[in-house]
């Protein structure tokens, strides 16, 4: 029997070769599942997201951070062969500074399954956690700022597993700025 093989190539242009790596400040956080199990579903093409469907009373709930403050990445795991699942990690960075800040943070410390759309510094837009969610990791999330050029904020990790795809684009196909309006529209809670 024959192996699974490639069969696309990975082209390199000149827009590509431009492109400034990084995350914006800004992304938005949305729950997989409501509380009774309803999932977030998506219309995609290939490896594409053109529309998210909300759950009734939920929305896409926005996190404002410092551009390159937040950070992702992912990796592969290949338990067989031919079988293979992402792993998906977040970082969150941001200043808890009030008691609704708190509350956010342990909303997002005790939520089951999270997806998340990150907005990166090249105008594009990636969607993490699409079928299975992220989940906040154990560990230290806050440095006091001991030296001038020390991090004074929370960092909030979130990882997961997907099988699919090791993240998706979202793209409403009609640019930047249409792509932004809709996912801010997002942040209305759905009927």
């Amino acid at each position: 029997m024959s192996g699974c093989l490639i069969a696309v190539s990975k082209d390199k242009t000149c827009d590509t070769t431009k492109k400034i790596g990084g995350i914006s400040g800004r992304l938005w956080l949305l729950n997989l599942e409501d509380s009774t199990g309803q999932k977030l579903t998506y219309t995609e093409t290939g490896k594409t997201i053109s529309d998210i469907t909300v759950q009734s009373g939920l929305a896409a709930y926005p996190v404002d951070g410092e551009k390159y403050s937040h950070n992702w990445t992912y990796g592969l795991a290949k338990p067989g062969s031919s079988n293979k699942y992402y792993t998906q990690s977040l970082n969150i960075r941001t200043v808890i500074d009030g008691d609704l800040d708190l509350q956010w943070l342990d909303e997002v410390m005790t939520a089951t399954n999270l997806v998340a759309i990150l907005e990166t510094t090249d105008q594009k837009f990636v969607l993490l956690g699409q079928f299975n969610g992220l989940t906040a990791a154990e560990g230290d999330s806050f440095d006091s700022g001991q030296e001038p050029g020390s991090d004074v904020q929370t960092t909030v990790a979130l990882t997961g597993e997907e099988v699919t795809s090791a993240y998706k684009y979202i793209d409403v196909g009609t640019g930047y700025a249409d792509t932004l309006t809709y996912i801010i529209g997002l942040e209305t809670p759905a009927t």
